[in-house]
């Protein structure tokens, strides 16, 4: 395992929107406890600065040393949707866990310094996520649904992801997502075996309300086939090495979308500690839903 990890002093990162800067979001995730935490790169960005000079920005994976079914943080697959990493940076609960979890707080930090979406482009229907999960998902005649992963990337992040599910077979994963299109309305994704009924989904709803966060009307949203890694960690069933395997499929698969229009990064941030201040209860709860 990686004990020292280089970081830039200035990644000349986005900042109109406030997030805190590449380097910043770095310190923070490293300085979790090395007696309770190990951590790996599992790919690493080349970013051009300004004046010419070039720097490593590495995706990081962070495991507990305690191994057993776990809960997983996922946050960063969009680099225009940076309060997911802003608030696990913040947030000092995390390292006070005794619970086995891996911890992916900045999976795009290309996309996150630049602002944009994707690995390649801004946004559109055909930029390269490094969230997609494609090539090892099956369709409905349980043929891969593509040949090869999108891109190098998404090819590190999924098998770090399969790899990690050995030693830490995820029972809840949460990722953090934001919708710039959407005013004032959260919703989820729950792609869980409960669906609808997960009582994960309904707790975080429960904790929304109660602190006056307004929920859209039918914002629970199941049965979707969408290639992303959130589905990866639902299938019970992939293609691997040219054939069908079985795997480890998390009880509850949860992607949390907050609104953007018109909420400051504060706000949003704000609203993502609701969730990790919940995390312990969420654990509870599942481990008595198993």
């Amino acid at each position: 395992m990686l004990k020292k990890i280089k970081i830039a002093q200035n990644y000349e990162t986005y900042n109109a929107d406030g997030r805190m800067p590449l380097e910043k979001l770095y310190k923070a995730y490293l300085s979790l406890p090395e007696k309770n935490w190990d951590k790996k790169i599992i790919y690493t960005e080349t970013i051009k600065l300004n004046n010419g000079r070039k720097v490593e920005a590495p995706i990081l994976s962070f495991f507990t040393k305690k191994k057993g079914p776990a809960l997983w943080l996922i946050a960063g697959i969009h680099g225009e949707e940076p309060a997911g990493p802003n608030a696990l940076a913040k947030s000092t609960v995390i390292r006070n866990y005794r619970i086995p979890m891996v911890f992916l707080p900045l999976c795009n930090p290309k996309g996150y310094r630049q602002n944009w979406r994707y690995l390649d482009k801004r946004r559109g229907k055909i930029g390269k996520s490094v969230g997609d999960a494609e090539h090892l998902l099956l369709d409905a005649a349980n043929k891969p649904r593509g040949k090869l992963p999108n891109s190098p990337q998404a090819d590190a992040l999924t098998k770090e992801a399969l790899n990690l599910s050995k030693t830490h077979p995820p029972l809840i994963t949460i990722n953090f997502h934001e919708d710039e299109l959407v005013k004032g309305e959260h919703y989820i994704y729950s792609q869980g075996k409960d669906g609808f009924a997960d009582p994960i989904v309904e707790e975080i709803v429960r904790v929304f309300q109660e602190n006056g966060l307004r929920f859209m009307k039918n914002g629970i949203i199941h049965g979707i086939h969408d290639s992303s890694i959130d589905e990866l960690f639902s299938a019970e069933k992939i293609f691997l090495n040219g054939k069908i395997i079985k795997k480890p499929a998390a009880k509850s698969v949860i992607v949390i979308e907050t609104p953007v229009k018109d909420a400051p990064i504060e706000e949003r941030i704000k609203t993502n500690e609701l969730v990790i201040k919940s995390l312990k209860n969420f654990w509870k709860i599942r481990s008595c839903n198993r």
